[in-house]
């Protein structure tokens, strides 16, 4: 029994040695953040204003965030439900989470007392590498920590469309996804298990995403990735679910 012990012992302690040289490789290899349009300093000292009245929403993302302003949709859909949500968006075009964290002006307006809640996205390719996967969790528990207790929801985006070529060739040292469904169940579980580790919320978009699509809706923009403006409403629609609860 202890030589089984002390294998075990040693299997999780390497287990723990490659995630952690896992993360610190993707750190390095994603030194710079990017800024354009709202992770500049400028954007970031103008959302971080005292939180007065009604309950603030920060979404910390990309492109995906970014499309057709699924923030201000969310804030759009708690109005009828009788909520007065404000939100603030720090994303920029390609962002990753790993690059975002290392934003001095980030870390200012990431604090207890600010928000009530924040909404994290990554790079939607990132569930796809292992390495990335291991940055990408480091990342979401330092953005998750510098908050506090206030809820974290995760936004996982939704799986590129069917004929995308992430299906052909999703890059080097990636898993290539067999179809949209394969890839959306990667995602869900990268951040679902992230989620269990910090106690996070994950909203379940691609998995709403998947439904809609095989009953028809038209939800992806001509490049097949990004959404289009009925895709940005269900998107908003499955975080609002999520936050409404936590609010």
């Amino acid at each position: 029994m202890k030589v089984r012990r002390r294998i075990v012992l040693t299997q999780l302690a390497a287990g723990a040695a490659v995630a952690a040289g896992g993360a610190t490789l993707v750190l390095r290899q994603h030194q710079t953040p990017r800024r354009i349009p709202f992770l500049t300093d400028e954007h970031l000292q103008q959302i971080a204003m005292p939180k007065v009245g009604a309950p603030r929403v920060l979404f910390v993302g990309n492109s995906t965030t970014l499309q057709h302003d699924v923030p201000g949709r969310v804030a759009a859909l708690a109005a009828p439900d009788g909520r007065d949500l404000r939100t603030a968006t720090a994303a920029a075009r390609g962002a990753w989470l790993v690059e975002t964290m290392r934003l001095d002006a980030l870390q200012t307006i990431m604090r207890p007392g600010l928000w009530d809640a924040v909404v994290l996205q990554d790079f939607s390719k990132v569930p796809l590498n292992k390495m990335y996967r291991m940055g990408s969790a480091r990342a979401m528990s330092v953005l998750a920590k510098r908050v506090g207790t206030i809820p974290v929801v995760f936004f996982p985006p939704w799986p590129a469309r069917a004929d995308n070529t992430v299906y052909h060739d999703a890059g080097r040292f990636a898993f290539t996804p067999e179809n949209p469904a394969d890839y959306a169940a990667k995602t869900m579980d990268h951040y679902t298990q992230v989620a269990g580790r910090i106690g996070a919320t994950v909203a379940p978009v691609p998995e709403q995403w998947l439904m809609q699509v095989a009953n028809g809706a038209s939800l992806y923009a001509q490049d097949g990735h990004h959404s289009n403006a009925a895709g940005a409403n269900l998107a908003a629609q499955v975080i609002w679910q999520s936050l409404r609860r936590l609010l």
